[in-house]
């Protein structure tokens, strides 16, 4: 059904807000809802329910205050507003402001100052100006109930008191003076809008559009707004599950393992049934309620884990303790007094090793990293050093929902710049799940990129070798490292992505001669890296057999890939490079042929033993010190007898496609006999046939590779 056209749609208009300013006028600019400039009014398409607005005012007097604010309301298309309006701070001109959407289209109004109308004093002799200072943006929000949701879940023990932590501080505002069950499922459900619209505009940012997680909602009491506290009302709102284990507090608070608490955790949700069976796929983050801080004994959190794993066959689940959820806001009216209160924590609660000394550092500390392990169920990497990076995001955090910070002199100061939750790669792998598809999406190719060196020809021009990257889901970004620098291919974006790229050797080589590692990152998120291209090239060359005008071109099938999976100590191992060839000269210098070939595929491809008529043999594995090679055996090992005057036809070789190991190789005779195993299974791997004169450059597991020539 085609839409109406948006001036079809009756929204009335607010009336305008008026200052009277003098040196200038006021200017109130959404920076990340930029107007196109048209005859009609834009409407802006949005997917998810919460949206967070950024913007600046630009005029002396409101740039240099530190303690300015906005106001933001929604007026719905049915004349409603089914939302309370709210206020947010203003520092130094910029702002930014979290705002609830109703299904279809809204008016949203970003009104400056702190009443309706300010008054600016000026001398007798200023003219005043007087201009209008609110924006106003239509924002058509449109649920894609196709998508799957993120499921929101509190774990409880069987004889749970139903409480968390609570500092004495808090007991003194009233909103938050309960730490019962009710107040934890609202809590949990404001961070969960706030991960949402945060989530959307750095995907926004990156130029993947404004899509996020959508949260399962259910009709139930709204506890968005501080209103619910003397008018309750109903509305479609996050829902959060209440999920029964049959572990007591006591042992719960027993487990000292993140595993095991994990472990607990999906148990009780599959116990639980729908929607947490795996073969749902969810993905679910998870609250232990009954999470405590032992101020007496341990000084430890007891019954909590920071821990996200991703199962694309079966249930991904994140969890996170309770035990900072006192510092999180309950309404959306509380966000920033909670992103900015420097009220002491004191004693009675977790602190994080002095990390969350005041209650803002509580509440960005543990919003941050409970999204972070939400983004690793998700599918997202585990990076080094993760907790210095947490502590340190935590601390910008309110600059990404805010726009400004609590200084430490006590007042606020701007945002700066901040590292984001998501890089590229988290971004470009959340992109390809259906949980953030927007409409006109389609399914990327799950294909890892793949990098060849080429000549484009018959192989004689060596000094026109080229390097070509390819990716059926398109190249989003081209990296070139050494180890004091790093230079991107600026023509490559996530904007405009390409399917292949190529590099000249000759233009490659202002980079000298040390090592220069490539890494490519696909726009489905899977990465290639290669440590030292010049070791393609190496391996690309030629070699002429002498008498002949037989050229022997070397074809690799699988490079030094960092990718998903691989094990960091596997990808730092030593590199085995070998070139057999299947006819050599004996100790006399005569040509002798090989009479058999042992191939041993197991579960992955262990090498191969190339024997000849002299009575020689060559491995071709991995090779060890002084001549004593590891023993190769194998389920599947198989000996491929050569008779006189029968060729190697055609070799096969099977790879994983995420990793690149090789798990299969196959050979066939010009007779028609063949041995070896593929090991192919077409969702996991892929097979890749090899010709005739060619030196192929095989890789088996721990990175070892071997040639053959035939």
């Amino acid at each position: 059904m085609k839409r109406p056209s948006p001036r079809h749609s009756t929204i009335p208009s607010p009336t305008p807000t008026i200052f009277h300013l003098c040196n200038g006028f006021t200017m109130v600019q959404l920076t990340n809802f930029p107007n196109s400039h048209g005859t009609e009014p834009e409407v802006f398409e949005v997917y998810q329910r919460c949206i967070l607005v950024s913007g600046r005012c630009t005029t002396g007097a409101i740039i240099e205050d530190e303690n300015g604010s906005v106001v933001a309301s929604v007026i719905h298309s049915t004349n409603a507003s089914p939302f309370p309006e709210q206020r947010w701070p203003m520092c130094r001109g910029n702002f930014k402001a979290l705002v609830l959407l109703s299904p279809g289209l809204n008016k949203v109004i970003v009104t400056a100052g702190q009443d309706d109308t300010c008054e600016v004093k000026c001398p007798p002799s200023t003219p005043l100006f007087i201009i209008l200072t609110n924006k106003q943006i239509s924002v058509r929000y449109t649920p894609l109930l196709q998508t799957p949701p993120l499921h929101l879940a509190i774990m409880i023990a069987k004889d749970s008191p139903l409480l968390i932590d609570c500092p004495p501080a808090k007991f003194g505002d009233a909103p938050n003076t309960p730490s019962n069950l009710d107040v934890a499922i609202a809590k949990f459900r404001m961070t969960a809008y706030m991960w949402q619209a945060l989530t959307a505009e750095e995907l926004r940012d990156k130029g993947l559009g404004r899509r996020s997680f959508r949260l399962e909602e259910e009709w139930t009491a709204d506890t968005l707004s501080r209103r619910s506290l003397h008018s309750p009302t109903t509305a479609s709102v996050a829902k959060v599950h209440l999920i029964r284990t049959e572990k007591t507090v006591a042992e719960l608070r027993d487990v000292r393992n993140k595993d095991k608490l994990h472990a607990i955790f999906t148990a009780a949700l599959h116990a639980h049934g729908a929607p947490f069976t795996p073969q749902a796929n969810p993905v679910v983050a998870g609250l232990i309620l009954d999470a405590h801080y032992d101020a007496t004994n341990t000084k430890l959190v007891l019954a909590h884990a920071a821990q996200g794993t991703h199962d694309p066959a079966g249930l991904s689940l994140a969890v996170f303790g309770s035990h900072l959820t006192y510092a999180w806001p309950r309404f959306f009216e509380e966000v920033p007094h909670c992103l900015l209160d420097d009220t002491p924590v004191g004693d009675a609660v977790a602190n994080e090793n002095g990390g969350c000394g005041v209650m803002w550092h509580a509440c960005s500390f543990g919003q941050d990293a409970f999204l972070h392990e939400v983004g690793r169920a998700f599918g997202g990497r585990e990076e080094d050093d993760e907790d210095i990076k947490l502590l340190r995001h935590s601390r910008e955090w309110p600059m990404a929902l805010l726009g400004c910070t609590r200084a430490p002199g006590g007042g606020l100061e701007p945002e700066r710049w901040r590292g984001g939750e998501w890089d590229d790669v988290d971004a470009l792998r959340l992109r390809a799940l259906r949980h953030f598809w927007m409409p006109g999406d389609v399914e990327l190719s799950k294909e890892p990129p793949t990098v060849r060196v080429d000549d484009g020809g018959d192989g004689e021009e060596v000094e026109r070798l080229y390097l070509e990257v390819k990716s059926e889901a398109g190249i989003a970004r081209v990296l070139f490292c050494q180890s004091w620098r790093t230079n991107r291919d600026h023509d490559l974006s996530i904007e405009e992505p390409a399917k292949s790229v190529r590099y000249l050797r000759e233009d490659l080589e202002i980079y000298g001669q040390d090592i220069l590692e490539l890494e490519v990152t696909a726009m489905n998120g899977m990465q290639c890296i290669i440590e030292d291209i010049w070791h393609l090239f190496k391996n690309r060359s030629g070699l002429q057999v002498p008498g002949t005008e037989i050229r022997l071109i070397k074809q690799s099938i699988s490079y030094v890939c960092a990718r998903e999976g691989i094990d960091e100590d596997e990808e730092s191992d030593q590199h085995w490079r070998w070139a057999v060839m299947l006819r050599k000269r004996d100790s006399d210098g005569n040509l002798t042929n090989a009479s058999k070939i042992d191939l041993y595929v197991g579960g992955s491809l262990d090498g191969a033993v190339v024997h000849y008529n002299d009575g020689t043999q060559i491995p071709c594995g991995e090779r060890g010190p002084n001549g004593n090679d590891p023993r190769m055996c194998a389920h599947q090992a198989r000996r491929l007898v050569i008779p006189e005057g029968v060729e190697v036809s055609k070799v096969a070789v099977t790879r994983v496609k995420r990793s690149g190991e090789l798990i299969g190789l196959r050979m066939w005779l010009s007779n028609g006999k063949a041995m070896g195993a593929l090991n192919y299974t077409p969702s996991y791997s892929v097979v890749e046939l090899l010709s005739r004169l060619t030196t192929c450059t095989l890789k088996h597991k721990a990175n070892r590779y071997f040639s053959a020539a035939f």
